[in-house]
């Protein structure tokens, strides 16, 4: 295992909640210059937290990047509603772009304008509500730009993607995107696979590696393709930003069509359930392959 710093609950700015803070790992090699990794944790708005990555996940991530690594929290449903997951996130990144923290002891341990993230499952929906652009009337919440414009790279893992083909394919879940969403006239604006691309430098220079399972037992391969379609849209050819298709329209082998330069797919390297993979070294594994293929 890679060798790091820990510095667990740290707290973010205003802090109102124990679950208003953040776990960083810091391998020695971390420098103002070195990108941070940052994960965001699923369990369907509701379940899971920070702590779970600690035995494994997150030390496996420090090692396969090589990249300091932060890992996010938030509150959860049914305790509070969206947009206050995502606001607690945002909270999170303005604290790992914000000034030092006492942890890094006087020295930047990261860059705070390069920024890789990654989510699983709902950790996933957060990822990419964090880079793309909401409809027009979209008011529940705002990514501030200098966060957004830091992203450079986006690595959402099984995730849900659209609210109305999911509830579609899994009526049963109705009862926990109910609890974080209570309003169902949101559902088609709170999806980001319905979203927009940015049109300035960062929104355009934005890269993406979306991973699935086709183990999952939760979350098919349809909400993946749902979104690697929209991408292809915002980012692809003349023809393909031409095909209007809703998001909740039969998708077909989408990871198998053209793809644009700076989307990538990958289906077939993480083979496990949709909570066994972050037990497993084959997602932190992936993930450091890819980063380390981009990161210079």
């Amino acid at each position: 295992m890679a060798e790091f710093a820990t510095h667990f609950d740290i707290p973010y700015a205003d802090v109102s909640s124990p679950r208003h803070a953040l776990d960083l790992y810091i391998p020695p090699s971390a420098s103002p210059s070195t990108p941070l990794f940052v994960w965001i944790h699923g369990g369907a708005w509701q379940e899971e937290c920070k702590e779970n990555s600690r035995p494994s996940f997150a030390p496996l991530l420090v090692k396969h990047t090589g990249l300091p690594v932060a890992c996010v929290e938030y509150r959860l449903s049914p305790h509070v509603s969206h947009p206050a997951h995502i606001l607690d996130v945002i909270a999170g990144f303005e604290t790992l772009t914000g000034p030092l923290l006492e942890c890094e002891g006087g020295e930047a341990k990261w860059d705070r304008k390069t920024l890789f993230i990654g989510g699983h499952s709902v950790g996933a929906w957060m990822t990419t509500t964090l880079v793309l652009r909401p409809p027009p009337g979209h008011d529940s919440f705002f990514v501030p730009t200098h966060i957004r414009t830091a992203i450079k790279r986006a690595i959402p893992v099984v995730g849900i993607y659209d609210h109305v083909s999911t509830l579609e394919e899994y009526p049963d879940y109705q009862e926990w995107v109910a609890a974080a969403f209570p309003d169902p006239s949101k559902y088609k604006t709170e999806s980001p696979a319905r979203w927009d691309k940015f049109d300035d430098e960062a929104g355009k220079n934005l890269q993406f590696l979306v991973i699935q399972s086709w183990e999952d037992e939760l979350v098919s391969p349809r909400q993946a393709r749902v979104l690697i379609r929209r991408l292809r849209q915002l980012y692809g050819s003349a023809l393909a930003k031409e095909m209007e298709i809703p998001a909740e329209a039969p998708v077909e082998e989408e990871e198998k069509k053209q793809l644009p330069p700076n989307v990538e797919v990958d289906f077939d390297s993480v083979g496990s359930t949709h909570m066994g993979m972050l037990d497993r070294e084959e997602l932190p594994r992936r993930i450091g392959q890819y980063l380390q293929d981009v990161r210079k």
